[in-house]
């Protein structure tokens, strides 16, 4: 298993595309209280902007529970 895994390409370590690093600036404005107004973002980045904190914000259940 070891010998699997040091040839693995996923061991690399992740690098977030532009438009996810985009969404994530946009999430830290919007979380440190930039008032974003309506039609400051496209409707794309209202709604990826939404999934992202959705993501983030809703607590996760552990297995078995």
């Amino acid at each position: 298993m070891a010998e699997l895994c040091a040839r693995c390409e996923r061991r690399e370590p992740y690098l977030p595309s532009a438009w996810l690093s985009h969404i994530w600036f946009l999430y830290s404005l919007q979380q440190g209280g930039f008032p974003f107004e309506q039609n400051d973002l496209s409707i794309e980045e209202w709604l990826d902007l939404g999934a992202m904190k959705r993501e983030l914000e809703t607590p996760k259940v552990p297995d078995g529970q």
